[in-house]
């Protein structure tokens, strides 16, 4: 279909709709005096669905103008049901689930580095695992480079597989959030802080933190719990005895790599060539989703309509995600 077609389209959907079951959105609008109207549109996603929510339900049409909408979560409810929201035509208008990095400087100290500083990291009221920079997925910084750490425990239960009710005996607290290093199988320097493992299971894997890392013992006990003890399925895998370190500054070996050092509430961010710190367009994520939908199988939402539209920038939370991501 050619743009003028689509316009047309446009134009005669919203010719047989009222003119008061239309809004407006635009990142150029105002969400305190916007009413939604084209000359007065919304600002955000939440105010125009919100403006929606006034009209009778119904078919009710938000009209999304060109651009990023940042920092973007929304809730469509039953009172939701045919809703609509399409990029206007022509647009290609951009959620995002995050908040923009600026006010790039160089790190100094004879370093490549990059660093923004970003309200609330410091204090733990902010805290992301992604970050995009012109566009691209940067990747964390990862200890090691290449390949896995071996670690010392163990966990010789059987799985009694999953359609039997899986281990012998279930794990203990203990046993799932410890991790028992090998002598120098990690750089004194690094920050438990900012530190976080991959622990290497069978056929899944768990993201952990770190609470506290007993250096004189050898001996890591995880902020939140691991999906399997360490060292489980060991007699099935060598990589279950495996992990890795992720968001470290001793993992930053290549340009393009960052991480969050929560120690000092900053960004780290070795750039590419050719990359400048006031041109760089970054975005971190401060939401786990930009879009939810919050029925019930007695009350379902129905007939949302989401049409050209983009979304992208979101976190994960701090937790072993279970077989397939199922958490």
């Amino acid at each position: 279909m050619s743009l003028g077609a689509q316009s047309a389209v446009h134009d005669v959907g919203e010719a047989k709709m009222s003119k008061s079951a239309t809004i407006h959105l635009d990142p150029g609008g105002n969400d305190v005096g916007g009413d939604g109207s084209r000359a007065r549109p919304a600002r955000s996603l939440v105010r125009a669905v919100a403006l929606a929510r006034m009209h009778a339900p119904g078919r009710r049409r938000i009209v999304v103008g060109e651009g990023v909408y940042p920092d973007t979560e929304v809730k469509f409810e039953v009172a939701d049901s045919g809703l609509e929201v399409v990029g206007a035509a022509g647009a290609r208008p951009v959620f995002l689930g995050g908040i923009r990095i600026e006010g790039w400087r160089a790190e100094g100290a004879g370093t490549p580095f990059w660093v923004a500083e970003v309200p609330g990291v410091r204090d733990g009221g902010l805290d992301f695992r992604a970050l995009v920079v012109n566009g691209r997925f940067a990747p964390r910084a990862r200890h090691p480079a290449q390949g896995a750490i071996r670690h010392d425990s163990d966990f010789p239960v059987r799985w009694m597989s999953t359609t039997k009710g899986g281990w012998e005996r279930p794990p203990t607290t203990e046993e799932l959030t410890t991790l028992r290093l090998r002598p120098g199988s990690l750089p004194e320097t690094l920050s438990e802080h900012n530190a976080e493992l991959t622990i290497y299971h069978s056929w899944d894997e768990s993201l952990v933190g770190i609470r506290v890392w007993d250096r004189a013992r050898g001996v890591i006990t995880f902020s939140t719990p691991a999906g399997h003890p360490p060292g489980a399925f060991g007699g099935w895998k060598e990589q279950a005895r495996t992990f890795v370190v992720w968001n470290t500054r001793e993992g930053m070996t290549q340009p393009g790599q960052w991480y969050l050092d929560r120690d000092r509430g900053c960004v780290v961010y070795w750039p590419l060539d050719g990359e400048r710190p006031g041109e760089a367009v970054a975005y971190a994520p401060t939401r786990t989703a930009v879009i939810r939908l919050a029925g019930t199988a007695e009350a379902p939402v129905r007939d949302v309509r989401l049409k050209g539209l983009e979304f992208g920038v979101t976190t994960t939370p701090l937790l072993a995600g279970g077989f397939g991501a199922l958490r």
